[in-house]
């Protein structure tokens, strides 16, 4: 507005100025008392434009000389959004600036704004089959669950539910999420200001994804896939954070926060991490250190570092989740190694009372149940490319879950996650041990076309002693196998088309009664990203 407001007095004066004086003395003078009066300009720049007007015996230049070039409106045009930005000032002809153009400090107002916005999304929605599930869920992350590191349960109340399904499924090879990020220079190219919204989405429903809903659905009468997952139906559930950078020191960033195993899984994961076709798409392996709720971490500082190939990064939660003092406080060291050929990683993580939600089997209506551990995790992987087209993948997970900190409230939360919560408490049993490893290798054909193979296998070893009131909980030990072909075909870096198959097997003897033991599934479907 001020900028329109300069132009138009400029060019008010610059035509008026052009006859002759003794005429447009008059109505120079009324136009400026005008503009006093609107407050458009000050009391002293009248004055000065009065006294100017009076030394001014010819008419203006019709190309104005280069001391007084005209004001700009600078707009950077790339992938990211960037705002509109005023050049710096120019020497004018008139004495006096506008308000906006005076310096404050040692800062100029008309310094280019360095602000970046950028929105960002992925959709991805696949047309797919699997041999046993329940309705697909349109809050479920990946619509199905053909495979839960507690085992996919026969209904008691309804085992025929449990059967062949076809449809839009949401998020086979990726999660599906929108969201915006702005940074902002402050000193020069290498300290930057930063925040980072992004929110989970379902495109086959349009729903945010809400996994704890999907739970809560399920106690009354099982119709609908489940599984447990951090993503509850946060408006930003995937991540939401502000931080800070220098390119020398590392980055930090304060709020809701991936865990470490997360974002080293992001990369080292076989077959993208693909979310339907492999286990390490589930938040309890690929990125919870055994417990998928963990996969983000609330109330939490990350700092991250590179040194030439080297990484660093630390992760530390303050506590509070669930109104609980030590609820998901703890924290995660990750140290790796990378270059354009191997690369390896190793993340190290313990936190406190952490909530696992599950269905509550027992309620006439639609609850959930809690759980609090608390969990010690350990991963290391690789990935070498012996040649451009040939990747390899490998890794290990040792993860534990074991009774909480001492906390009253534990056994008092009503609700969490906008769901109602039927029972409340804190895990008493032996360890609850799961370890996982996997291997996987994938080939560019071409620079579009890529297939894969990856297999995952989770050994859960039995545990017992839990006395969740009035009955008493054991595990009788299983494991559970993942083996899945992907094929990838890249139209470019922002769209792919892709299929895959995945056969899930469960063993041992906790599975042996009421779970369902082998589920294939196998979907195609288009990805979207900007």
């Amino acid at each position: 507005m001020l900028m329109f407001q300069r132009v138009l007095l400029t060019l008010s004066v610059g035509l008026i100025i052009g006859v002759n004086q003794a005429n447009a003395a008059d109505p120079i003078k009324r136009l400026l008392d005008l503009q006093l009066r609107k407050g458009i300009i000050t009391q002293q720049e009248y004055d000065e434009f009065m006294q100017e007007m009076t030394q001014v015996d010819a008419p203006v230049p019709a190309t104005p000389p280069a001391h007084q070039a005209k004001q700009t409106v600078q707009v950077l045009v790339s992938k990211e959004l960037l705002v509109a930005e005023p050049a710096k000032p120019a020497a004018s002809a008139l004495k006096a600036r506008l308000p906006y153009e005076k310096p404050t400090g040692n800062v100029s107002m008309g310094e280019p704004d360095t602000l970046k916005v950028d929105f960002f999304a992925n959709i991805d929605v696949a047309v797919g089959y699997t041999s046993e599930s329940l309705v697909e869920s349109g809050s479920m992350p990946t619509s199905i669950g053909p495979w839960v590191t507690g085992g996919v349960k026969t209904p008691p109340t309804n085992p025929g539910a449990m059967s062949s399904q076809t449809g839009l499924f949401s998020n086979a090879l990726s999660p599906s999420y929108w969201g915006v990020k702005a940074s902002r220079n402050l000193d020069g190219e290498q300290l930057k200001a930063f925040i980072y919204l992004d929110s989970a989405i379902n495109p086959a429903s349009g729903q945010l994804t809400n996994q704890a809903q999907n739970v809560a659905a399920n106690s009354k009468y099982a119709t609908t896939s489940y599984a447990t997952s951090a993503l509850n139906g946060q408006l930003f559930s995937r991540e939401a954070y502000i931080g800070i950078a220098d390119a020398s020191v590392g980055s930090l960033t304060l709020g809701r926060n991936n865990n470490l195993i997360q974002d080293v899984l992001g990369s080292y994961a076989p077959l993208q991490k693909a979310s339907l076709f492999t286990p390490l798409g589930n938040g309890v392996l690929g990125g919870g250190g055994g417990m998928s709720e963990n996969s983000r971490v609330d109330y939490s500082a990350k700092y991250r570092l590179n040194i030439d190939n080297w990484n660093l990064g630390v992760l530390y939660g303050f506590g509070g989740v669930g109104g609980l003092k030590h609820g998901a406080q703890g924290g995660a060291i990750n140290l790796g190694y990378e270059n354009p050929t191997f690369g390896i990683q190793l993340v190290v993580e313990e936190f406190s009372d952490l909530l696992k939600t599950s269905t509550d089997y027992n309620s006439t209506s639609n609850t959930i149940d809690l759980t609090a551990y608390d969990q010690r995790a350990l991963m290391l992987v690789g990935k070498y490319n012996p040649t451009e087209k040939i990747h390899l993948q490998a890794g290990i997970q040792s993860m534990q879950l074991g009774a909480p900190k001492s906390d009253y409230n534990i056994t008092k939360i009503s609700s969490i996650y906008s769901q109602t919560v039927n029972s409340s408490v804190a895990y008493n049993g032996t360890h609850v041990n799961m370890n996982e490893s996997h291997i996987g290798i994938d080939y560019d054909f071409t620079g579009k076309l890529n297939a894969g193979f990856a297999y995952v296998y989770i050994d859960m070893p039995s545990w017992s002693g839990f006395s969740n009131s009035p009955s008493t909980t054991s595990f009788k030990g299983g494991n559970l196998s993942g083996t899945t072909l992907l094929v990838d075909y890249k139209f470019n870096k922002y769209t792919d088309w892709y299929a895959g198959a995945l056969w899930t097997h469960y063993g041992g003897t906790a599975f042996a009664t009421g779970y369902v033991r082998n589920i294939f599934t196998t979907a195609t479907g288009l990805r979207f990203r900007f």
